[in-house]
């Protein structure tokens, strides 16, 4: 009776989902594409608002976005932080300068913010590695295999600190 009852609850609510919601695994998300559609107008959004101070004459701040292709930011990943930054804030274009519209300064964002992620994840950087700090046991075996030495570990070097 219970199971009856929570099959019906969970059939009635299936019926409630909008067919938008649901996708097949072979579309994308209408965000997704908007963003792709859009690509071919972000060069546009660029030249109208940002080619006037930084192109390969005035190179102002060493920014050349004219020689920079928008759809392939994995070529200069930290020029391109710059300006995703610069245009999330707001500082760019400068105050008393034509500002794109918000909508085309969000879908310029949003694309430059999917390349990098893209590019990102084609060649993932974890850092430099974390310093390690050898312990009693990887030191003797250490001074053992350079040099053929045993030596007392115990007796010769300090305590092991658990932490910190």
């Amino acid at each position: 009776m219970l199971r009856g009852i929570v099959v019906w609850a969970g059939m009635v609510l299936a019926s409630y989902v909008p067919a938008a919601s649901v996708q097949s695994p072979n579309t994308t998300p209408a965000s997704t594409q908007s963003v792709r559609q859009s690509a071919s107008t972000n060069r546009k959004v660029l030249d109208t608002y940002c080619l006037t101070c930084h192109n390969q004459n005035s190179a102002t701040a060493g920014l050349m976005l004219d020689k920079m292709d928008p759809d392939n930011v994995g070529a200069d990943p930290a020029a391109w932080e710059k300006v995703v930054h610069k245009l999330r804030t707001r500082a760019m274009p400068p105050p008393g300068r034509t500002r794109p519209d918000a909508s085309s300064s969000n879908l310029l964002i949003a694309h430059l913010e999917s390349e990098l992620d893209r590019a990102a994840a084609a060649k993932p950087n974890p850092g430099r590695p974390a310093i390690h700090r050898v312990n009693r046991a990887e030191y003797v075996n250490a001074i053992q295999d350079l040099l053929a030495i045993d030596i007392d570990g115990d007796s010769l070097l300090p305590i092991d600190e658990v932490g910190g």
